[in-house]
Parts: C-alpha cells; sequence; structure tokens
C-alpha cells in the first residue's frame, strides 16, 4: 500500500493485479474498508474480458510435445579432470624442483695468474691486430695482460697506475715480499710499457721486430715475476672452511626446494577436497568471487517506507525520491 500525503490529507493507494483467462464481463464487487474502526465499502467496478482473434490460416497450430528426458546433470568427469590436473600440475612442479639444473656458461677457469696470462698471450696472436694495421690495440691488450697479471699475483694496482707509478710499486711490493728480481726485469717490462704508451699516446709504429721483442720481453717478464713468487703453503683450514659453506649451502637449497614441494603438495589436496567436498562452483567463486556471493555475504540495509512503514532489505542503501510524479502516482 502506497501512502500520498497531501497537505493534512493521507491518501492511501493500494494497486491489485487481475489475471483471468475466460473472456466475457465480470463484475468486482463492492470491497469493505475499515479505517478507524469506521467500516466502508468501495465501488463495484464491471470488466469485460475480451477474447483474442487467432488467424489459424497464417498460425499453424501444433501438438503438445512429448516428454524429453532432461540432461544428465552429473558432473563426475569435470570432477575427473580437475583431479587429474591439480595431479599433473603438482607432478611437474615436483619433476622440475627435483631434476633442474643451473645453467652455467662454459667459462675458462685458470688455477693460476700465469696460467691466465700465457693463454691471454697465446690469444692475442690469433686476433690478427698486426695484420689489420691495428698495433694501437695489440699493444694496449698487450700491456693489459702484464698488468693484469701483475696485479693478481703481487697485488699490485697496475690497471689505474701509470708506467712510472707502476715500476715503482712493484718495486715497493718486491723487498716486501722479499722477491728476487734483477734491475734488468724493471728495465725491460719499462721499456714495453714506454714503447706502448708511445704508440697510444703519440701515434708511434714500431717496426715488425720491435713488436715481437716487445711480446717476447712480456712473456719472459711474466715467467720471471711468477718464479721469484715465495711459494705459499695452502690453508687447510680455509679448505675446509669452503668445503663446509658449500656443503652448508647445498642442504639449504635442497631444503627450501624440500619446502616448495611440500606447499605445492598441500595446495593440491586442499584444491582437491575442496572441490569434492563442496563442489567446483564453490571453490571457483572462493578463490575467483561471484558477484552474487559478495550480495549474499554482504552486510545488508534495512529500510522503511511509508506510513504505515514498510520494510525491504537491500545489499545496497536506497535513496528516497519525493517528486511529485511518484507522489501522485503520475506517468513519468
Amino acid at each position: 500500500m502506497d501512502t500520498v500525503r497531501k497537505g493534512a490529507i493521507y491518501e492511501l493507494v493500494k494497486k491489485y493485479g487481475l489475471t483471468q483467462f475466460d473472456s466475457g464481463r465480470y463484475v468486482i464487487p463492492q470491497l469493505p474498508v475499515v479505517i478507524n474502526s469506521r467500516r466502508l465499502l468501495t465501488d463495484s467496478l464491471s470488466i469485460e474480458v475480451a477474447n483474442i482473434q487467432v488467424d489459424t490460416i497464417k498460425q499453424q497450430m501444433f501438438d503438445i510435445k512429448t516428454v524429453v528426458a532432461a540432461k544428465s546433470s552429473s558432473t563426475w568427469w569435470i570432477w575427473l579432470l580437475v583431479v587429474l590436473a591439480l595431479a599433473g600440475i603438482g607432478f611437474g612442479i615436483f619433476w622440475y624442483l627435483k631434476n633442474r639444473k643451473k645453467t652455467v656458461k662454459e667459462t675458462i677457469v685458470y688455477t693460476t695468474p700465469i696460467e691466465k696470462a700465457t693463454a691471454h698471450l697465446r690469444s692475442l696472436e690469433k686476433k690478427g691486430f698486426l695484420e689489420k694495421g691495428a698495433i694501437k690495440d695489440y699493444y694496449s691488450e698487450l700491456t693489459d695482460i702484464a698488468r693484469i697479471y701483475i696485479e693478481e699475483a703481487i697485488h699490485v694496482p697496475a690497471m689505474e697506475s701509470t708506467t712510472s707509478e707502476l715500476i715503482e710499486a712493484m718495486r715497493i711490493a718486491v723487498r716486501r715480499k722479499k722477491m728476487s728480481l734483477s734491475q734488468e726485469t724493471f728495465e725491460q717490462l719499462e721499456k714495453v710499457l714506454r714503447t706502448a704508451d708511445m704508440v697510444k699516446f703519440a701515434k708511434s709504429k714500431p717496426m715488425d721486430f720491435e713488436i715481437d721483442e716487445d711480446r717476447s720481453r712480456i712473456e719472459k717478464t711474466i715467467v720471471v715475476i711468477d718464479k721469484s713468487i715465495p711459494e705459499e703453503v695452502p690453508d687447510e683450514e680455509s679448505n675446509t672452511a669452503a668445503w663446509e659453506e658449500q656443503q652448508r649451502r647445498k642442504k639449504k637449497r635442497k631444503r627450501r626446494d624440500m619446502i616448495i614441494a611440500a606447499g605445492v603438495a598441500v595446495v593440491v589436496f586442499a584444491g582437491v577436497y575442496i572441490a569434492t567436498g563442496n563442489g567446483l562452483g564453490y571453490l571457483r567463486d572462493s578463490i575467483l568471487g561471484a558477484p552474487t556471493k559478495e550480495l549474499l555475504e554482504g552486510k545488508w540495509v534495512t529500510s522503511e517506507y511509508g506510513e504505515p512503514p514498510m520494510k525491504i532489505e537491500t545489499p545496497k542503501v536506497l535513496k528516497r525520491y519525493n517528486e511529485e510524479q511518484i507522489q501522485n502516482n503520475l506517468p513519468p
């Protein structure tokens, strides 16, 4: 029942819906209405239900269809596919964690600085700098090989030092390490470094035999320095510590893989259990969400309208409209 207020008067409006399948004239009798213990009667109403004309020539008539068997609603095959898919995913993850191998780039590992320097000298000759006329590149790489060896072998900052600074730092390191290097060794190394500086900065071009001699000087200097370095006794404790650290990392990696595999197994088992007990729809709605489920589980709002009040419970707060058209039941 709708309540419309017009000034000091309340208008009560009650709408009824009528359904009649047979044509003819019908009379709705007077209906009693009780207001404040006062009994009133409505006016009687005559209603005529017209018949619908059907053109059987244009509109064909058909017999009533027989009962059709409904399709089976069994979804056991869906559960089977879900279980197989989850089991396959779990097995795939387990197999990957068990058999994975780290991709290791193929790199040449040198055990000693002299081995590294010798290999780089052999590689330098194969690059063909001299045949291409790239003398500057040849001397730059030749001296870099010597500087890197000195830096790694006797721990002198050779790459950042000038020629004079490098020779002086080497003399200090030789005295500190009690190495037996002759003055000739220093002079031969310094001569090659000076020549390389002239090639790189003064665009000097040595003769072919001079280039061969410089290459030979670098090779001999590296060998002499390596032989003069005192032998160091391997530290067994450091080797043991390194081995223990390696074993610890392996155990940690294995433990992590087991935890991941166990977590995947738990998730797969939980998914299968929930899907079996509550249905695939429940599992899908719980993970992906569903609008109807959110409305059902959400907090609904109760509102009251009219006089006497009519309670309506809705998922969202309704807005009140006091437009004249609505109050007077007028068309929009």
